[in-house]
């Protein structure tokens, strides 16, 4: 049943129909819809048919990301590297790395670079 609304989320917000997306969204999410959650997480994190809300991103993607996507742990990186929170930006890289993201080893290198 999640995937037939993340389905139909994608549909409706491809149709312009972001209030009818995120909804759709928030109910594949809660039924544990781990690419449900990563688009819920990216959405709130730009503003995208909700209030730009970082804690409630953050929220949905550590929840993506502890259920096995590395999507999620790389977004979370990325949301902590962009609000200048290097040491948890080099957390979550690492277990997008370990979770096997393909980007996450060149944030790292530059970001220990960095730290010396």
């Amino acid at each position: 049943m999640a995937r037939c609304f993340l389905e139909a989320s994608c549909y409706l917000e491809e149709l312009g129909a972001m209030e009818e997306a995120i909804s759709l969204l928030r109910r594949a999410a809660s039924m544990g819809s781990v690419e449900a959650q990563v688009n819920l997480g990216v959405a709130f994190s730009y503003g995208m048919g909700v209030d730009q809300d970082e804690g409630i991103s953050r929220q949905w993607l550590k929840r993506a990301a502890q259920a096995g996507s590395s999507q999620g742990a790389h977004n979370l990186a990325l949301s902590y590297l962009e609000h200048d929170d290097p040491r948890w930006a080099i957390y979550w890289f690492k277990r997008a790395d370990a979770l096997g993201d393909e980007d996450a080893r060149a944030y790292l290198d530059a970001l220990e670079g960095v730290r010396g």
